[in-house]
């Protein structure tokens, strides 16, 4: 349901539900700020680090931890929507930051990496930072989800740089 926001597991469930037998090109996630700020408990990825086995990728996972509900989601999707890119869109620096914000994020990029998910990971590789009060004219008052101008300038350049590498 492109341009709705909410919970994205339930977005997920509903794109396999509605639209299975669509043939997308690319599906598109950005997420972490909602789990951080609804102080959900992390949880663990399934499996060993570097070394998943079959039943890794086929367990259930617990929608109650952060990390379990993004390996749900991938789960759902990568079983559905086979021939699609997926990109989860990590977001650019802004008002979270602590230990927890660093886990939620590495934490991400792991999950990424075991379900052979591309990140474009805006908070490592980014320019828009809303730490800096001034660049928050490229976001909402909170300085967390880019306007247009912010897309614009700052986002679509790096997805189409990544994107090219799929569709030269």
């Amino acid at each position: 349901e492109q341009g709705t926001r909410g919970c994205i597991s339930q977005q997920a469930e509903r794109a396999v539900r509605d639209h299975a037998d669509e043939n997308y090109d690319i599906i598109m996630i950005d997420g972490g700020c909602n789990d951080w700020s609804l102080d959900r408990p992390l949880g663990t990825i399934t499996g060993t680090v570097g070394q998943y086995t079959v039943s890794d990728y086929t367990a259930t996972f617990s929608k109650a931890t952060i990390l379990g509900a993004l390996e749900s989601i991938f789960q759902t999707l990568r079983g559905t929507f086979v021939q699609a890119i997926i990109i989860f869109v990590i977001p650019h620096k802004h008002t979270r930051t602590g230990q927890f914000w660093e886990e939620i994020l590495n934490g991400i990029r792991e999950v990424c990496k075991k379900w052979s998910i591309i990140v474009l990971d805006m908070d490592q590789n980014g320019e828009l930072n809303t730490r800096l009060t001034a660049m928050r004219i490229y976001t909402d008052a909170g300085g967390t989800h880019p306007n247009t101008e912010g897309t614009k300038k700052f986002y679509l350049p790096y997805l189409t740089e990544q994107l090219l590498k799929f569709f030269r």
